[in-house]
């Protein structure tokens, strides 16, 4: 298993969430009291031969782990899950895991969120203009938090009537229509 993973990629996790700073930290704070005890229960479940169970929980930790950024669990969990899935358990890759949830946790535990970069709505400041960063994250096909996408379309020179027609654009995934109208306004 690569021990050169880091224990969380901040950057990674606030673009799955599209910057949302307040909802990472509400999301990293469940996953650490969650899973904190998880060492335990996967120990208690092989040695019990409750495979199912500690497949369950190793691979929903997975996908956890992959989506808010916990890049080092998460090669630990994918490897685990192959293991357990396979019936072929290794100590050391349980102790890996042990390990990693622990350190996870309190790297977790540690991290400030008053960070001077943030909004006073919790998402990260962005050195690019809205329309550049709306723009982008509508060609990406991202998911756009309702208070992102209004605070975006607000700063944009449309009219009251274009900024409610683009909203609803995006709303219903009309990404292209959604682009031309900003296209149209920018020339």
């Amino acid at each position: 298993m690569p021990d050169k993973a880091p224990l969380i990629d901040i950057e990674f996790a606030l673009k799955q969430l599209s910057g949302n700073v307040q909802l990472l930290h509400r999301m990293l704070n469940k996953f650490a009291a969650e899973y904190e005890p998880a060492p335990k229960q996967v120990e208690q479940m092989l040695e019990q031969s409750d495979y199912k169970s500690a497949k369950r929980l190793i691979h929903t930790a997975k996908g956890i782990t992959g989506n808010l950024g916990l890049l080092a669990l998460y090669e630990c969990c994918r490897s685990f899950d192959l293991e357990i899935k396979n019936l072929s358990i290794q100590a050391d890759t349980v102790h890996k895991f042990t390990q990693l949830v622990r350190q996870t946790c309190d790297e977790i535990y540690a991290l400030s969120f008053d960070d001077p970069q943030l909004n006073a709505d919790g998402n990260v400041k962005q050195n690019n203009n809205a329309q550049q960063q709306l723009v982008g994250m509508i060609e990406r096909e991202e998911f756009i938090d309702d208070n992102i996408l209004r605070s975006l379309t607000a700063q944009l020179p449309l009219t009251e009537s274009q900024k409610a027609t683009l909203i609803t654009m995006v709303e219903e995934m009309r990404f292209q229509d959604a682009l031309e109208l900003i296209a149209i306004k920018a020339n």
